[in-house]
């Protein structure tokens, strides 16, 4: 059921991907109508496992190498060993999936400890190409 929530601005819902509970969010400017952004989501949803794992690469693409120069903890005897590809993608967790009325999409991900608690957040654009990947606080 998608509601309008007031604390983010935005129109959204929760539904369960791999029992994992997921926020999706829509965000549209006032001119925008929010049925392009649900067709989006079904569409998105409806092949899940082939965007989810174009998801991971980028981000394995983008920002383990980052991890792997910069932000490895030091366990007090020595720096924490660079990660691989196959120790990186199990450590994120999706948590919402945040939809534009453009077509964009971001695919927002718990870092897993990785970057020391900043979020994962991959940008989609309306051609469905990967486009950014941050890592806000």
């Amino acid at each position: 059921i998608l509601q309008y929530a007031e604390q983010l601005g935005c129109y959204a819902s929760t539904v369960k991907i791999d029992d994992v509970p997921v926020t999706l969010m829509f965000h549209l400017d006032k001119d925008d109508d929010l049925k392009p952004a649900v067709h989006r989501a079904h569409a998105i949803l409806a092949e899940f496992d082939t965007y989810s794992r174009r998801a991971e690469e980028y981000a394995v693409q983008e920002l383990l190498p980052l991890k792997n120069e910069h932000w490895l903890e030091d366990l007090g005897d020595g720096e924490e060993p660079p990660l691989t590809a196959e120790q990186f993608t199990p450590r994120m967790t999706l948590e919402a999936l945040v939809f534009y009325g453009e077509g964009d999409v971001i695919f927002c991900y718990d870092d897993g400890d990785l970057f020391f608690g900043h979020s994962i957040e991959l940008r989609m654009d309306v051609a469905d190409n990967f486009i950014d990947a941050d890592i806000p606080g």
